[in-house]
């Protein structure tokens, strides 16, 4: 796996959260989905993606409509989807575009100061957005039969980020199989840990802890039962921690240092949170990394009183 850094991981949680703000099961319906926030870490050849409340189900969907199985089907999920996001004049699609996807002003904003993980850029290259028009641009009217040619699993994707209308569009869908996720963390239960032969896990967590929080409490878990041999731990999200949780990962990480691992932050992220509260972390972001499990507790509470 490639050694990406917490300024790779903002990108590529910047880029789910863009192509998540729509609801992708089924496709072609292009309802409006509340994503707030996508975060991600990597331990070791372990990609992990955690969101706020429901949102995981979001990108469940879009890793399934992108048969993702891969780092490298995972990195295409992301380099297209940029690619259609990113275009202020995209190419005349052919058919009806509803209504594309595209960032918000805190997703540019994140885009535009850190760095791509290799197998994506900044500014797409022609061959993708020409590569995206040979795959949409002859099946998107409402009469064409749907694709038969391995290469056209793209297509149904492409179409719900372009908002493309198509009356085929879930016959694109069968045809993806199911993607390499492992959902091992499951409302708030730390009762497993994700294996790391899987190309991308995500945390099936629907409570309203936050995202860096429930990455944290996973991680915690994994290195009390032994699981984790990296000495390193990359984080990093479409969004700055709020500052209760910034102060958290600044003495957790202390934490890891006992552990032998460092963790680590985007370096020069001057994004600054919008949340309210207070300066310096308390009892309930403890809380939410012990989440009640006594092994974790004798190991970690005693350090923090």
């Amino acid at each position: 796996m490639a050694d990406y850094t917490g300024q790779n991981l903002a990108v590529m949680s910047t880029i789910l959260t863009g192509a998540t703000k729509r609801d992708w099961s089924p496709l072609g319906t292009f309802t409006a989905f509340t994503q707030e926030e996508v975060q991600m870490m990597r331990v070791g050849d372990a990609l992990i993606i955690a969101c706020n409340k429901s949102g995981h189900t979001a990108i469940q969907n879009f890793l399934t409509a992108f048969a993702v199985n891969s780092e490298a089907t995972f990195i295409n999920s992301l380099k297209y989807s940029h690619a259609i996001m990113n275009e202020t004049k995209p190419v005349n699609w052919k058919g009806d575009i509803k209504d594309r996807a595209k960032y918000s002003a805190q997703d540019t904003a994140t885009l535009s100061v850190f760095s791509f993980p290799t197998g994506t850029s900044k500014i797409p290259a022609p061959d993708v957005i020409t590569d995206i028009y040979n795959c949409v641009g002859k099946q998107a009217k409402k009469s064409d039969p749907a694709p038969t040619s391995p290469k056209d699993w793209k297509v149904g994707p492409f179409q719900q980020l372009l908002g493309i209308y198509s009356t085929n569009v879930k016959a694109y869908e069968k045809g993806f199989g199911k993607p390499l996720v492992a959902a091992k963390y499951q409302n708030g239960k730390l009762s497993e840990t994700p294996k790391m032969d899987y190309a991308v896990t995500v945390v099936a967590d629907k409570s309203t802890v936050h995202a860096e929080l429930k990455l944290l409490a996973l991680l915690t878990r994994m290195v009390v039962d032994g699981k984790v041999e990296a000495k390193e731990v990359q984080l990093g999200g479409a969004k700055g921690a709020c500052r209760k949780c910034a102060a958290w990962i600044d003495s957790f990480s202390k934490w890891l240092t006992t552990q032998g691992i460092t963790l680590k932050t985007p370096e020069d992220d001057e994004r600054k949170s919008a949340d309210s509260a207070d300066e310096g972390w308390g009892k309930p972001e403890l809380d939410q990394t012990i989440k009640g499990d006594a092994k974790v507790k004798d190991s970690i509470a005693d350090l923090f009183g």
